[in-house]
């Protein structure tokens, strides 16, 4: 709250009484029931009500692992918007390689295979964006390292902007609005770190961070139904304007393939960005919340439970 009232001092901080000011920020009802976007953002464990609101996280096996090896380092990553922020970088910190490099000045720093703060942002927008309408009620956002590429989807495709738009224009376009405010104000209780900040920066740093170190560019994928973000270690990855349909997506199921396959090189129109009327809960999928269900270990500035 204390984020709050110094960020939005005119405009929403200036409620003083803390239940009224949970209230208009849609965290709760007029009847003290928590929202959606509440849960998602501070509830204590969101995923009892929400199951497949979780990162599944894996690595692909390396080289030598036993015969019949699947995956590596699997991590079911649970819990409300910072801490799964939190878990997915401490996930990537024991996962992904790191190399000892010689920088011009002749010191030398170990790196990792990619850089966290692509990570982070990455994972910050498929957590704030991914689609929670009921079809998607049943799928997670999946990270899958692979030996020479990492691969983020989450469900749901872009919205009011596509991919050629897709951090060249300075635009917010959110799909969970609610979601988006509430966790403007958002921190982490073990890093204090805020989680988003809700000012279209995002790709634009992954960008010029991937540039500066001398990494290959994100690539992008809209299939409709699902977004994936592909980080390479390599320059192989096919780019969307370069893809034909005789050109598998790596990362795409079979399904998404064939969508990506009808959409390529036709001209994408966004989907609507009309702001929802009031502050309508996020659709929960016939989920009833009850009141006794309160709770938080985020924080807005100070304890928001």
């Amino acid at each position: 709250m204390q984020s709050v009232r110094h960020g939005e001092p005119e405009g929403l901080g200036r409620f003083t009484d803390r239940k009224e000011l949970l209230r208009r920020a849609c965290v709760i009802t007029a009847e003290d029931v928590p929202r959606v976007a509440g849960i998602l953002a501070l509830g204590l464990y969101p995923q009892q009500f929400f199951p497949r609101f979780v990162i599944q996280a894996a690595a692909e096996p390396l080289q030598g692992a036993p015969a019949g090896a699947r995956a590596r380092n699997q991590a079911k990553i649970t819990g409300p918007i910072p801490r799964m922020l939190d878990q997915a970088m401490e996930w990537a910190r024991r996962t992904f390689d790191t190399f000892i490099v010689t920088e011009e000045d002749g010191s030398v720093h170990d790196r990792y295979a990619y850089l966290l703060v692509a990570f982070r942002e990455l994972i910050a927008n498929a957590l704030i964006h991914r689609d929670l309408d009921a079809w998607s009620a049943g799928l997670a956002i999946e990270v899958r390292l692979r030996r020479d590429r990492l691969v983020i989807a989450n469900p749901g495709g872009l919205y009011g902007i596509n991919v050629e738009r897709l951090g060249r224009d300075p635009v917010t376009s959110a799909r969970n609005r609610q979601l988006v405010e509430i966790c403007q104000h958002v921190y982490s209780t073990d890093t204090g770190a805020r989680a988003v900040e809700a000012l279209a920066s995002g790709i634009p740093l992954v960008t010029e961070a991937l540039r500066e170190a001398r990494l290959p560019p994100a690539r992008y994928f809209d299939s409709g139904i699902r977004f994936t973000v592909m980080l390479g270690q390599q320059s192989q990855i096919p780019s969307p304007q370069s893809t034909s349909s005789a050109t598998a997506i790596p990362g795409l199921s079979g399904r998404d393939q064939k969508i990506y396959d009808l959409l390529a090189g036709a001209p994408r129109r966004p989907r609507s960005s009309r702001p929802r009327p009031g502050c309508r809960p996020i659709p929960s999928a016939g989920v009833s919340v009850p009141s006794g269900s309160r709770g938080s270990s985020a924080s807005m500035g100070d304890e928001a439970g």
